[in-house]
Order: C-alpha cells, then sequence, then structure tokens
C-alpha cells in the first residue's frame, strides 16, 4: 500500500512509528479523520522518542510542552518545532471538532513524511531524502477532468439560514435550510470562469480542481 511505501524507511528506527505514518498515509482518502489522528500519534511517538533519548530529569509532560522542551534544549530547530506543532493542532481538531477534511489530512501526512526525513537525516548522516508518493486524484474522488485538470464536483450550498444568499440562480434556489455559499455575483464569475457545470436535474455544481487543494 502506500503508507508503506511513503513510511516503511523508518521501521528500521522504530517500527511503530512506521506503522503510524503508513496508517495515516492509507486512511487519507477514505477515512481523513482518522488519518488526522494517526498523524498525531506518529508526531507524539517521534517526539516520545526523542525524548527518552535526549531529556533526563523533567518528569511527566504534555505533548505541546515536550515538543516546546525539545526545541529549548536544541534537539530539534524551530521549523521542525512549527511542524510538530501543526501536526498536534491538526490531530486535536479532528479529535475534538471532528474535522472530515481530506486536504487537512493529506496535509497532516505530508508533514510528517517530511518529518520522517528530518528524523531519519538526524540519526543517520549518509540519509537520503526520500520522496513522498501522493495519493492520485482518483483516489481522492477527482474523478472528471477538462483542460483545466482532474476535478470533482461539489455542493454550491451551505447549510445555514442566510436571507441574502438565498435567491435564483440559474432556475435554482438552495434547498430549504440552506443557502448558496457565494454571493450572486461570484456565481456569475465562476459561470463565466467555466467553474460551474449542471447536474442531470440542472441543479448547478462547482468544479473543485484537485491542483488547488492539493499542491503536491
Amino acid at each position: 500500500m502506500r503508507g508503506g511505501e511513503n513510511f516503511g524507511h523508518l521501521r528500521t528506527i522504530d517500527r511503530k512509528l512506521a506503522r503510524l505514518g503508513a496508517s495515516a498515509d492509507n486512511l487519507v482518502v477514505n477515512e481523513p479523520n482518522a488519518s488526522m489522528v494517526k498523524s498525531r500519534q506518529f508526531v507524539e511517538r517521534m517526539t516520545q522518542i526523542l525524548w527518552d533519548r535526549s531529556i533526563t530529569g523533567t518528569g511527566a509532560r504534555p505533548l505541546n510542552q515536550r515538543i516546546t522542551i525539545l526545541e529549548s534544549r536544541g534537539v530539534i530547530d524551530s521549523e521542525t518545532c512549527a511542524l510538530f506543532h501543526s501536526v498536534r493542532l491538526g490531530g486535536n481538531k479532528a479529535v475534538h471538532e471532528f474535522d472530515e477534511s481530506r486536504a487537512e489530512a493529506f496535509r497532516l501526512v505530508r508533514a510528517c513524511h517530511i518529518l520522517g526525513n528530518w528524523f531519519e537525516s538526524a540519526l543517520h548522516s549518509d540519509h537520503q531524502p526520500r520522496i513522498y508518493t501522493p495519493p492520485t486524484p482518483q483516489e481522492l474522488g477527482y474523478d472528471r477532468i477538462d483542460k483545466t485538470g482532474a476535478y470533482r464536483l461539489v455542493d454550491l450550498t451551505v447549510p445555514a439560514h442566510r436571507p441574502g444568499l438565498e435567491f435564483s440562480f440559474d432556475e435554482s434556489f438552495p434547498p430549504a435550510g440552506r443557502s448558496w455559499r457565494y454571493t450572486e455575483q461570484r456565481l456569475r464569475e465562476l459561470d463565466d470562469e467555466g467553474r460551474i457545470a449542471r447536474s442531470a436535474s440542472g441543479r448547478p455544481l462547482l468544479k473543485r480542481y484537485f491542483h488547488e487543494t492539493y499542491n503536491s
């Protein structure tokens, strides 16, 4: 599976770390929330390994404090520290706010891959950087293509009652309890740009392109 390809090189350092990275990667497409949790666990595991190797006599600390202490002791640099915190916060959001964004899950997995490269290079001077193999557009649901690239069709409405955004557009009104995502002017602009398609019933849908969300 793709996850083994992207994180398998970490098995020689820590098998659990490699499994967590692979799981996060493999879950991106169908279970992005679970993927984000695994990414946070990846960072937690890496932090624990670094902590056990480098820090003594400080007692138990929560993850955010351990990351900050590792930076203050010079174990990790500021850029790496920021990546640790970014994944930690993304994982927290997945747990507490039930975030299910594939784009966010993908971002966290990419961050974990960067951290995996950093970790291996910190331990082995002859380390060669590993290139991340991303999921294909088709795997992520971008199953249509035009001259601009791969895209998928998404709803142009949101679940909210906003009186100023419940107008008729292209002879369509938002369903009950929903409003348009954009103003009428913006919808017209998107239509002129060829960014709006119609369903079989004539309902307008937005073309969301793969490259807009997943810059690999």
